[in-house]
């Protein structure tokens, strides 16, 4: 029985470093290493910017670190996912995808998406920054432009399906509101011009 209750506290500290080393590393791959990358673009191009340190790079090296890692960079790619919308959108690209394809579109948006996030990461070769940095834009930009072309279709396809196996499991009433629903907003969404119109 001692040795159960004096392996107990050990255990609980193994868990709580193991969350710590968890958040740092998902923090400093999503906040920290985008800001080193950009700073260091930035000394490349002589534009001196003081150095912005929010989070240090996590100690120990284990599991809960590399988890912590994949989390961050994915959590980096969904902003910059709805970054390069927005800007899309901002420029008027939006409607000019809508004619494409869903894998033309989708590797558009992947080859944004990859080329902003290698140019926001940090090159360890500091030496030979510009040629280091200019294949891993390439790569990057082909690699994600590759992922966004099969992903769209996928995507779609699995949200149709997911949204017709539900509709089939709805009752007839709780169908019937849905449906008024999307036909009210449908109705509001082509009155609108009219409506902004009447108001402006």
């Amino acid at each position: 029985m001692r040795e159960i209750a004096d392996s107990t506290p050990n255990s609980s500290s193994d868990y709580a470093s193991g969350a710590k080393d968890f958040i740092q590393s998902a923090a400093y791959t999503f906040a920290q290493k985008p800001i080193d990358g950009v700073e260091q673009l930035l000394h490349h191009v002589n534009v001196d910017v003081p150095h912005l340190q929010l989070i240090d790079a996590p100690v120990h090296q284990n599991w809960q670190t590399t988890a912590g890692e994949v989390v961050g960079k994915v959590a980096d790619v969904v902003v910059l996912g709805v970054g390069v919308g927005l800007a899309l959108e901002g420029v008027g690209a939006a409607c000019l995808l809508a004619r494409l394809s869903l894998a033309e579109a989708g590797a558009i948006r992947g080859m944004a998406i990859g080329t902003m996030d290698a140019l926001m990461s940090p090159v360890k070769d500091d030496n030979n920054y510009w040629s280091t940095k200019s294949r891993f834009v390439a790569k990057n930009a082909v690699e994600f432009a590759a992922k966004g072309a099969v992903a769209a279709p996928m995507a779609r396809a699995l949200r149709d399906r997911i949204g017709n196996e539900l509709a089939d499991q709805l009752s007839g009433g709780a169908k019937f509101g849905i449906e008024k629903l999307i036909e009210f907003g449908a109705q509001a969404v082509a009155e609108y011009p009219h409506s902004a119109q009447a108001m402006s």
